[in-house]
């Protein structure tokens, strides 16, 4: 009988042959094998049955249909998903090249521009997770891969959460990486994903790309957990020094557009990854900040729209019924 965490070497389904273990997490391994069939490199991925975060078992169903809905060349590609003699499996794309965190840790120098080209391609790739009502959850560094032809791939949906798991989150606590958690989600443990926590996330990515460090640091003098919660209470309160303090060759388009997707009230944030790409298009080619959108006002505008359509709606029926009192009057007389 095959166990999850022993593969290597073993044919599955008369199909994968599994070569070696290329990642390991807390709630199972990734494999590169071979697919005969396709003439392929694939890499599957199995779940460990004693894992022991919640709805492990859930988690792992919803995030091999997620990925079998989704469709975009930023994203990691779905195969196929089974149980074969008692073990889940996922295959998928087999993406050769490395993370963004181990690019970042390997010293190589990431600019202005290049950050901003993987950071359009995710936003990109976000925009088709989004549209199915899907939000990764897990935005950072060590999900995003750069292939070997220098584009990214967004991997790892183990916690995504779409419509069908929103109960799926543990009562009284938070999932994710603190370091790119929203505030919104760190100061309530049942408040749900939705593209301005993604938003946030990728934000955080972004200014640390452009200032190799992260906005809100951690106090490693401070054991495990309460270093965990003077972060989240930084992350809550401290106002973050804008990306262009750290890193002066930063343009004040790409600034604005920085701390504008890491604002602390989602109200005050980019609401829609596809709004992002807007702003990301403009400091791409720094054409001006008059250029940039300012949402508060796009807000009050349709607002105002919405109050004149109701208004024009609610006259014109009243003329109708006017019209039509006096046709019967007419008529009565």
């Amino acid at each position: 009988m095959l166990t999850w965490n022993n593969l290597e070497g073993k044919t599955i389904k008369d199909r994968y042959f599994v070569q070696k273990v290329i990642g390991r997490g807390g709630a199972g391994q990734v494999y590169l094998a071979f697919d005969k069939v396709a003439n392929r490199k694939v890499a599957i991925k199995t779940m460990d049955p004693s894992a022991t975060m919640s709805n492990h078992k859930e988690r792992f169903d919803i995030e091999a249909k997620i990925l079998s809905k989704l469709n975009h060349k930023n994203i990691i590609k779905h195969y196929d998903d089974f149980v074969f003699d008692g073990v889940d499996m996922i295959v998928m794309e087999y993406v050769e090249g490395i993370s963004l965190e181990e690019k970042m840790r390997k010293g190589n120098p990431i600019d202005e521009k290049e950050a901003l080209k993987y950071t359009k391609q995710i936003l990109s790739a976000l925009t088709e997770v989004h549209s199915h009502k899907v939000f990764h959850r897990d935005l950072k560094t060590s999900n995003i891969h750069i292939t070997v032809d220098g584009n990214v791939k967004l991997l790892d949906f183990g916690i995504a959460q779409a419509t069908i798991d929103q109960d799926l989150t543990r009562q009284g606590s938070v999932i994710g990486t603190i370091s790119y958690m929203a505030p919104e989600i760190i100061k309530s443990a049942n408040k749900k994903a939705n593209e301005r926590t993604d938003i946030y996330s990728l934000g955080i990515m972004l200014y640390q790309l452009l200032t190799e460090v992260k906005p809100f640091k951690v106090n490693e003098t401070l054991n495990g957990p309460e270093r965990n919660n003077d972060l989240a209470r930084k992350i809550v309160n401290d106002i973050p020094v804008p990306v262009i303090d750290i890193n002066k060759s930063i343009s004040k388009e790409t600034n604005y557009l920085v701390l504008k997707m890491i604002e602390k009230d989602p109200a005050e944030r980019y609401q829609t990854s596809a709004s992002v790409l807007k702003d990301l298009e403009v400091a791409m080619n720094e054409s001006g900040l008059e250029n940039m959108q300012d949402y508060r006002a796009e807000e009050t505008k349709d607002y105002s729209m919405k109050k004149q359509i109701v208004w024009t709606t609610l006259i014109t029926s009243l003329v109708l019924i006017a019209l039509i009192i006096a046709v019967v009057l007419l008529l009565v007389l």
